[in-house]
């Protein structure tokens, strides 16, 4: 059992919950899962089974499409619902038109900096275990793209509004929560957040966790966002070795008498195994 399946998070369970479950309901050694939602989101996880896990990778780096809703006035200290107010403006009064002059001035790219509650590393430990022992410190800003923003709802009298975006891997929607309501003068967290779609991959073909059949997909159906190549050498790529192939450079789905070997890189002519499906 090879192979990448898409599951419905619900509320309240970790990403690790859903491993854990999955694991030993098929009864396999090699699980993973291609990016973290937090315990309060939903949406959509892709888990990668035995070779698949090999992969997941590859598709760390796809876009993702989430609907957020965001409290303005307040701040928590975990930027969700489920943390501790630390800041509220009582005299906040959410104004639609100023919101949407605030979404349509946002940049596209910019530097941000990820929630303390978070897995990033600070000197070699997780930020949210810092963050719990009340320790002070600045994790480091990353570059994020937002390649579409649109407000989805508006509710002036809760302070309350719902956003669809597209964004780069790496992008945390509760930073932008806190971002958007910075540039607006005030605070924000999040309230609910739901993620719809990685890449192609899309919330309404996913599974419950309560489902009783699941579909597999396929390792290089999962990857056919990159480009295939035909080789006429199998043996070599299987063994790892460095071949010539005379192609654009590039990372490519390797194929050899129509069967998937893999992922390979092009550079200068020649052809470097990634990874190779064994």
């Amino acid at each position: 059992m090879d192979g990448f399946i898409l599951i419905n998070k619900p509320k309240n369970w970790t990403s690790y919950d859903i491993i854990r479950v999955l694991k030993n309901l098929f009864n396999v050694k090699k699980i993973g899962h291609s990016g973290t939602l937090d315990p309060f989101a939903e949406g959509l996880l892709i888990v990668g089974i035995n070779k698949a896990t090999k992969f997941i990778e590859f598709l760390m780096n796809l876009p993702k499409e989430y609907i957020a809703k965001v409290k303005f006035g307040s701040e928590t200290d975990t930027l969700d619902i489920d943390g501790e107010i630390i800041n509220c403006d009582n005299n906040f009064k959410l104004n639609g038109k100023i919101l949407e002059i605030a979404i349509n001035d946002f940049p596209k790219n910019y530097e941000q900096i990820p929630p303390k509650f978070s897995a990033k590393k600070f000197d070699g430990k997780r930020a949210y275990e810092l963050a719990r022992e009340g320790r002070n410190f600045e994790l480091k800003p990353k570059l994020v793209s937002i390649y579409d923003l649109r407000i989805e709802s508006i509710d002036e009298v809760n302070n309350e509004a719902i956003f669809y975006l597209k964004v780069s891997s790496g992008f945390y929607v509760r930073s932008f929560a806190r971002d958007l309501a910075n540039k607006m003068g005030t605070f924000g967290y999040l309230l609910e957040l739901k993620r719809i779609a990685i890449g192609n991959f899309k919330l309404e073909d996913a599974h419950s966790i309560n489902d009783k059949e699941f579909k597999l997909i396929s390792i290089d159906t999962a990857l056919d966002f990159i480009e295939k190549i035909e080789i006429l050498d199998c043996r070599k790529f299987k063994n790892g070795q460095i071949t010539t192939y005379k192609y654009k450079d590039g990372i490519y789905r390797v194929y050899c008498d129509s069967n998937f070997l893999g992922i390979g890189k092009v550079e200068n002519n020649l052809l470097k195994p990634l990874k190779v499906l064994t």
